[in-house]
Formats: C-alpha cells, structure tokens, sequence
C-alpha cells in the first residue's frame, strides 16, 4: 500500500466472472469434448442467433488469423449486448462450459479435476489482483446445483486455499445461495463457518436471475442468519443480495419496492440496486407487466406509506388502490396486469425512488455500485442516466465493485476511474471510493472487526 494511501478492497467480485477471455479459451482448448448444449441454447435464445463460440474455438485450434480476437468479441459483455440480463447469462454460461460443467450441472463430477480447476483458476485470478495492488478480495462463488457434499468439497478447498499464505490480496470468500432453496448449502456454511477454516468465510449473496423471487420468500433465513449471527458474533456472517438489478417480470415501483424490503431486511449490503437509482428517462413511455400477486404487494405497501410517498410528489389515490385490490383479489395471482408508463407515472417513479432511498439510508445498507456492470446490464444509453447520480445526490451509502472483471474487460482501478468521473473527480475522488470501500467490507459490516477511524 502507498504511504498516506488508503487501501484497496474489492467487494463485489464472482470467480468465475473474474476469468478473461484468455484464461477461458486456454480451458476450452484443454478440452476434447466440451459440453456446448446448454450455451448454445441459452445465447440463442438470448440473442435470436446461434453462438460461433464452437466455430471460433475450433478456428483458434487450427492456428487462423484474428480467430482469438473474434473470441474475445463473443465472449466479452460489451455495451452493444446491453439491457437484458439474460444476454450477460448466456455469456456467462460460456465460463461453465470452460470449465466442463454440463447440463445437468455437476452429474459428470470428477472430484480431484474439479477442484483442481477451482484451485488453479483461484491462483491465476489471486495472481492478477497481486498486480492491480488489491489489498482484499471478497470472491463470490455460486455452486448451483451441486450436492452438498460436492459444494463442500469445493468450497473447503478454496478457503484452504485463502489460509494459505501467498503474495497478494487478503482472499475472503462469500457463498452465493440458490434463490430458490437456499436451506441445504446453508447447512453446508453454517458447519464450515464455525470450522478452523470459518475466519475465511465472510458472507453469503443470493446472485443470478432475480425475476421470480420476491424477497418474502426468503424472510425465514433472513431470521435464520440474524440468529446465527447473534449466537457467533466473532464468525459471523454478511448478508449481500443481488437486487432491483433485473426486473423484467414487474413494475418499476414493484422493483424499487424489493430494495427497500431486501435492506429492512438487514442485508449489509446490496447488489446494484439498479431500480432504485436509474433515471425514469431511461426507460421512456412504455407498457410492462407484472403478476397479480406482485401488484397486490405492491399496493399495500402504497397503502402503508401513502401519505409519505405522497409527501415526495407520488401520485397516490387510496381509495383508488382500495378498489383495485378488491378486484384483484378476484383473479389468480398468476394472472398479469398491464402497466402503462406515460410521462406522469415516470415521474411518480421519480418520487417512488426518492422515498425509497429515504428507507435504505435508515437501514444502513451500502450498495455495491459496478459501474460498467451497471450500464451494459441495464443497456444505458448516456452516463448521465447512471445510477450513481441519484445515490451521490441522496446521500447513500455506496461501494465500487467491478462484479466480472474478466466478462466486462475491466479492472477495480479502471471503475473507480470510472465512477469518479462520472461525479465528477473533485466532487468524488478515487482516494474517497478507496476509503468508503475500505470501511465497508463485510467484516466490519458484521462487526468481525473494528472500523478504521476516517481521516474526514
């Protein structure tokens, strides 16, 4: 670390996502017979035509010009991909296939290979941050789909390999859950966090699609953890969740009203939160839908805070809402209802936002903004359109974070740049985004340690 300097903490980063196209291709090309199905399928369905990837990797086999430059354009996420997560997925999936993951996710399991790739691409990544100067890395791996005892296997071994003393970045890792059953890798985690390897398991993150998981499902782990962590205050244990990052299946409103209730919660901190700082101009007069459930949430929670929402310039109309529950509660809660933004409602989406933010800062919650993550994912048009205006002019608390280095072709370094000249470097420098990062890794977040005295 540079004298006077703070150091650098990377807070938001996921394993495989920090492999680049250089790293992924040499696995291909280790490969006799990769598994492409369940890729190809998905980036077809993503992008409306079929992948080249088998091409291009069989072109690079056969030593042809450019052949390595065309892999990297079909593997990297650039802004041209942008504004549908299911297009980062796809390209993401490419990583699995590298890493000879099949269909069926992890039927073909070959214990001393898999780990072994693990391990090796931990070294390769841990080398990289060595580099770029990284003081400490919080790694996200996500195990979807493997049995227990495989998913311990795996994840046993990368926290050996975080105690293991080598040059380079302080490695903490974080368990990514499956939205939709968290509960058996949750055992895994709760033995391994009270294990000798413990003080390396810093957290857990629910990641991937969010469409389909409303928070309230999870409010019985969230009680869960808060206990655990009551019980084990010196392992325990962040809660960080990927939210308000893609929401395709509901209403604006629906999708800020997720960050709120993901940070009443008692995440420590949040994955984007893209819903809650997007200008409303990005998205124009449009038409979407949501389910009947998720409109019946959201109009009782319109209901709840009516008068307060109205205070920040919300168009709400409480009989109105009552009327419409009672109709909706007619239906089937798997039914859609159409709903229709004009340049009113874009505005009351303004006035959603900013009593939504209220509640987050009053939770303590810091978001994870990943500034080029950030604009391809939600497919922004201008850096004025940024969340990360709107969280600098409310006041919130936030971190930055690079999420897949390797899939977006960047580095921490070029983010903070990044970010800081999008506020404006007097404004916001990059020395102020290292400190505020600094103090809030999930260690401290958690009260594993002390927080450092801030020197503003």
């Amino acid at each position: 670390m540079s004298q006077g300097r703070s150091p650098i903490a990377e807070l938001h980063v996921h394993l495989g996502g920090c492999l680049d196209y250089r790293g992924c291709l040499a696995l291909l090309l280790t490969l006799d017979d990769p598994h492409w199905g369940h890729y190809e399928a998905s980036y077809h369905s993503a992008f409306g035509v079929p992948s080249p990837a088998r091409a291009i990797v069989d072109a690079v086999r056969r030593g042809d010009v450019g052949a390595e430059a065309a892999f990297r354009t079909i593997f990297e996420f650039r802004d041209a991909d942008g504004g549908r997560f299911a297009r980062f997925q796809a390209k993401f999936d490419l990583i699995n296939v590298a890493f000879g993951l099949t269909e069926s996710g992890w039927s073909n399991w070959n214990e001393a290979q898999t780990i072994a790739a693990f391990l090796a691409l931990e070294a390769q990544i841990q080398t990289v941050q060595q580099s770029q100067g990284l003081d400490l890395v919080e790694t996200r791996v996500f195990l979807r789909g493997a049995p227990v005892e495989r998913a311990r296997a795996v994840l046993s071994a990368l926290l050996g390999a975080c105690a293991t003393p080598r040059g380079g970045p302080r490695r903490q890792m974080v368990l990514s859950l499956d939205r939709a059953d968290p509960w058996p890798h949750w055992t895994m985690v709760e033995e391994l966090a009270l294990s000798p390897q413990g003080p390396h398991l810093i957290g857990v993150d629910f990641c991937n699609v969010e469409e389909g998981h409303p928070p309230k499902q999870k409010s019985a782990f969230f009680r869960r953890l808060r206990q655990f962590n009551a019980e084990h205050p010196t392992r325990a244990l962040a809660l960080l969740y990927h939210v308000g990052e893609s929401f395709n299946d509901k209403s604006i409103e629906s999708a800020i009203r997720w960050v709120v209730e993901i940070a009443e919660a008692g995440a420590h901190r949040l994955g984007h939160a893209i819903a809650l700082g997007i200008d409303p101009d990005h998205f124009g007069c449009h038409q979407r839908t949501e389910s009947v459930a998720e409109r019946l949430d959201q109009i009782e929670y319109e209901l709840a805070h009516s008068d307060a929402l109205m205070r920040c310039g919300a168009r709400v109309d409480p009989s109105a809402l009552v009327s419409e529950r009672a109709r909706l509660r007619a239906c089937a809660t798997d039914d859609l209802v159409d709903v229709v933004y004009d340049e009113a409602r874009l505005e009351t989406v303004r006035a959603h936002q900013r009593f939504a933010a209220e509640r987050v800062r009053a939770t303590g919650a810091v978001i994870e903004v990943c500034p080029s993550s950030n604009r391809r994912i939600a497919g922004l048009r201008v850096d004025a359109l940024h969340p990360i205006h709107r969280f600098v002019e409310w006041d919130l608390p936030f971190v930055i974070a690079s999420d897949d280095p390797g899939l977006f072709g960047v580095d921490l370094s070029s983010e903070l740049t990044y970010a800081s000249t999008m506020v404006g470097a007097d404004r916001l420098p990059v020395e102020t985004l290292r400190e505020r990062t600094w103090r809030a890794r999930s260690e401290v977040l958690v009260g594993r340690v002390q927080p450092p005295i801030s020197r503003r």
